[in-house]
C-alpha cells in the first residue's frame, strides 16, 4: 500500500467515523424529544393533545430507528476495514 492509498483510506474513515458521530448526536437528541413527548402524553387529559403526541412520538421512533442503522451499518464498514 502506498502512502497516497493509505492517505485515502484513512481519510475515508475519517469521514465515516465523524459521520457517526454527528448520527449519534443526532440519535440523542431524537431520544431527549421522544423522552420529552412521553411526559407530555401522561401529563395531558386532553385526549386530542394526547393523539397528536403519539402520532409525533411514532414519527420519531421511526425516524430514531433509521438512524440507528445508519449507525450500525457505518460502524461495520469502519471495523472491517481495520
Amino acid at each position: 500500500m502506498t502512502i497516497q492509498e493509505f492517505y485515502k483510506e484513512f481519510e475515508k474513515q475519517a469521514r465515516q467515523m465523524g459521520l457517526i458521530t454527528l448520527l449519534s448526536g443526532f440519535y440523542l437528541y431524537l431520544d431527549t424529544e421522544t423522552d420529552v413527548l412521553h411526559d407530555q402524553m401522561r401529563d395531558t387529559s386532553n385526549e386530542q393533545e394526547y393523539k397528536k403526541y403519539a402520532k409525533e412520538l411514532v414519527a420519531l421512533n421511526a425516524i430514531k430507528g433509521d438512524v440507528d442503522s445508519c449507525i450500525k451499518t457505518l460502524f461495520n464498514r469502519v471495523e472491517v476495514k481495520e
